[in-house]
Formats: structure tokens, sequence, C-alpha cells
């Protein structure tokens, strides 16, 4: 694999410990500074204040190791130490895969929003950071078959 930082297993149940949940106020911090939206897939609902670091593993509740995630994401990141808040990725060398997600079906599949969403999570998770600059689905023409994805400066495109 990708050399992944902070990819070590979920803890047992027995092995979680009680920490003191984030404020209300900071939490909303958090979202404000993240513009409202996922960082991982861009998504403005169900938006949750996680842990960079998770609680499990000494995190703190400062809203600088705090990062904004839908419920979607939030729950595929788990405990993994993902740094959404950077636009670079901290691996050193290509991921052998893709990081899997299911793709738009039925009624979604034919909401550009729904398949944006899907390639920035896929692209983040796999980069494991916001490394998705811009995604252009056209809507008729080339662009309905020919979709671009541009990268943010340091990730690359060969990957």
């Amino acid at each position: 694999s990708g050399d992944a930082v902070g990819a070590d297993p979920a803890p047992r149940a027995d092995e979680v410990p009680s920490f003191a949940e984030p404020t209300e106020e900071a939490k909303e911090q958090v979202k404000r500074r993240d513009g409202n939206r996922c960082l991982a897939c861009g998504s403005t609902r169900g938006l949750q204040a996680d842990h960079i670091l998770s609680a499990y593993r000494g995190g703190t509740n400062d809203i600088d190791q705090m990062q904004t995630l839908c419920k979607v994401c939030n729950k595929r990141k788990g405990t993994r130490t993902v740094f959404f808040t950077s636009q670079r990725t901290p691996l050193r060398r290509a991921p052998e895969a893709l990081e899997h997600f299911d793709v738009p079906t039925g009624d979604e599949a034919g909401d550009r929003g729904h398949w944006d969403r899907f390639l920035r999570r896929t692209l983040n998770f796999t980069f494991q950071c916001a490394a998705v600059s811009d995604v252009k689905i056209g809507g008729k023409g080339d662009g309905y078959y020919n979709w671009t994805i541009d990268l943010m400066t340091g990730n690359s495109p060969a990957w």
C-alpha cells in the first residue's frame, strides 16, 4: 500500500477511552472555518466536526486539530489520521488502488452533484488529503463523456 499515515486498525469497543466531546461552539467554529462543507467530498449536509487525530489516539478538542466532514466521510475515516485540512498528500508513493466507494446509481446517477461528491471523496481519501481542486462534469456534448479533475499542486496526476 501507499505508506498510509495513521492506518492503524480500529480499536476494540473495550479499548475506546472516554473523553469530553467538543463544545457546540467549537464544532460550529470548525464548520464555519471550513466553509460549512465536508473537506473530503464537498457535501453541505450532515456535517460533523471530526478529530484529525482521533480522541482514541490522543487527539484534543482544539479547533486546529479538528476538521469538517459529512457523516458518510467521517464514518469512513473512522480512527484513521487523515488531514483533509491539507491540500498535499502525505504519501510517498502511489497507492495500489483507489479507495472504494459505491458509485451513484438510480436517480443519483443522473445528478452531476452526486458524481462530483463521489469523485472528490474517492480521490481525496485515496490521496489522504484535500487533493482535488476542481471537478468538471459537463451536461451536454463532449463534456458529458469527458470529465476533468484538477488536483492541487503537489499531488501527482500520474498516480
